[in-house]
């Protein structure tokens, strides 16, 4: 629809509303005879000021309401700019002033010549018509005024706004500056001075994140064990020596930074103790992460609260900890290297999460996590211990082609959806005992080298284990120490697979 035509619908409505209100409001009443118009005319004279006045009153308010209206309706509010005065509203001033100076001065007039002194009275009468005006054009010049004044504060407010946003930029610009210094002490006073402008300006924490993101996710190199230098080296051994001894320095300087910008992150991710009103002041909602790629050192989300993060093919050395962590978004650690142990009891993912292609060096643990949208644990690779007791998956789940090469613990999982363990390599003990799979449960073509225990697992829907390999026995309580396959009181409530019979007949 054209800009015109939409213009002229408001106008329309108004024609059709005011045509209604003198059908319903006039014609019909003198049709039927419901009121004396006569004495509506002569009330009518005997108030002709107070309604004169009145009537004034409503066209103002109805000139104020339509300018705003029309300057506002549709268009987002403006911070800068003040709307010049429409000739519209200088027309309607200019015929208010004059309507109630005519009406007052000929009412005044008409009072008069029912005075004794009618000259007298018929000046004075004039004279008050002239001061009616008088007044009309004084509302409007206050009017004018509190205009005035809301420009001039607009201007004020505008003029701190825009020293702000120059400030900030200047603080913003000085920080990225000492980021790309060659000294560490310098590196470390950006950190610190992003982190104190992202704190008390929220409109620039998710660019700052992003600053601190990209800092982590540049190269880098830990420092080396270097061996300890012989009394008798000669000058090019000593040279070269002392050289590594340099970068080493630089290395480990470059390793405190950014564990500084990995702190700050964690100290600002976490919304602070639950059920005690609101979040910390120090909290920075709805952040998004990317650290893809990035080298991250005892890196830590604890009780943090993220949007999104992106750590597809990130490194975690050391120690890594999401314990208590709850991510609203998508979150993927695609092709994920974990250096140590990975922990990530308690936390909460809300939406799709993928560990797909991941590595775990030295286990993981999952131990009350919860699941809520679909995850992804496709080509898994672990070879410490992997924890998944009493975890929740609500969406569907995906081990396919995955390898355990350590221990891997499941008891008391429970998975509402479909979960798929096709083509799994279950090298130690694989514990599911106490599961409960509430829909299809897939182990097709994996492999339990060693103790596979399904003891009172429960199958709520199909199970199926077509050509699944258990190596251990069927198992037998005075052969504890060797690999067996358990499926004591297990309930398969759509029937018996014929794969598993064999360990469950007497």
């Amino acid at each position: 629809m054209s800009d015109q035509g939409a213009s002229r619908r408001p106008v329309a409505a108004i024609v059709a509303m005011l045509a209604g209100l003198l059908l319903g409001g006039v014609v019909l009443p003198s049709v039927a005879g419901w009121f004396d118009w006569p004495a509506v005319g002569r009330w009518m004279h005997s108030h002709a000021l107070l309604l004169t006045l009145a009537g004034a009153s409503v066209v103002l308010l109805a000139v104020g309401a339509w300018s705003w209206w029309g300057q506002d309706r549709g268009n987002p509010p403006r911070r800068t700019q003040t709307a010049p005065l429409s000739w519209k509203v200088v027309a309607g001033a200019a015929i208010v002033i004059a309507v109630a100076t005519w009406g007052a001065t000929v009412w005044l007039l008409a009072e008069a010549n029912t005075a004794t002194d009618r000259a007298s009275a018929r000046v004075q009468a004039i004279k008050t018509g002239l001061g009616t005006g008088a007044g009309t054009v004084g509302i409007f010049a206050l009017l004018l005024a509190v205009r005035r004044q809301q420009h001039q504060e607009i201007t004020a407010n505008d003029t701190t706004h825009d020293a702000t946003q120059r400030r900030v930029t200047e603080l913003y610009t000085k920080a990225i500056e000492q980021l790309g210094n060659s000294q560490a002490p310098v590196r470390l006073g950006g950190l610190y001075a992003l982190e104190r402008l992202a704190q008390h300006n929220s409109d620039q924490r998710q660019t700052i994140v992003n600053v601190l993101c990209a800092y982590l996710r540049m190269p880098y190199q830990p420092p080396a064990t270097l061996t300890e230098l012989p009394k008798d080296a000669d000058q090019a051994s000593v040279e070269k020596h002392d050289k590594q001894t340099t970068e080493n320095l630089e290395r480990t300087q470059e390793r405190e930074v950014r564990l500084a910008a990995q702190r700050i992150l964690h100290s600002h991710l976490q919304p602070g103790p639950e059920g005690i009103g609101a979040p910390d002041e120090a909290y920075w909602q709805d952040i998004d992460l990317d650290l893809s790629g990035a080298h991250l050192i005892n890196f830590a989300l604890t009780r943090s609260h993220v949007r999104s993060a992106n750590f597809r093919s990130t490194t975690f050395a050391e120690s890594t900890s999401f314990r208590l962590a709850t991510f609203a978004g998508n979150l993927t650690f695609h092709s994920a290297r974990f250096m140590n142990t990975a922990t990530f009891n308690q936390a909460t993912f809300n939406m799709g999460a993928s560990f797909e292609a991941a590595t775990f060096d030295s286990g993981a643990n999952f131990r009350s996590s919860t699941f809520n949208s679909h995850v992804n644990f496709k080509r898994l690779e672990a070879r410490g211990r992997v924890g998944f007791i009493l975890t929740r998956f609500v969406g569907s789940v995906q081990f396919t082609y995955s390898e355990f090469l350590g221990v891997v613990d499941f008891e008391q999982a429970n998975f509402a959806v479909a979960s798929i363990f096709q083509a799994v390599t279950f090298k130690k003990d694989a514990n599911f005992s106490m599961v409960e799979f509430a829909d299809d449960a897939n182990f097709d073509r994996s492999t339990f080298d060693d103790t596979a225990t399904f003891h009172a697992a429960r199958f709520d829907d199909d199970a199926s284990f077509a050509s699944t390999t258990f190596t251990g026995k069927k198992f037998n309580p005075l052969e504890q120490d060797l690999p067996h396959t358990d499926f004591r009181k297990a309930v398969f409530k759509q029937g018996i697979p014929e794969e598993i019979k064999p360990f469950l007949s007497p």
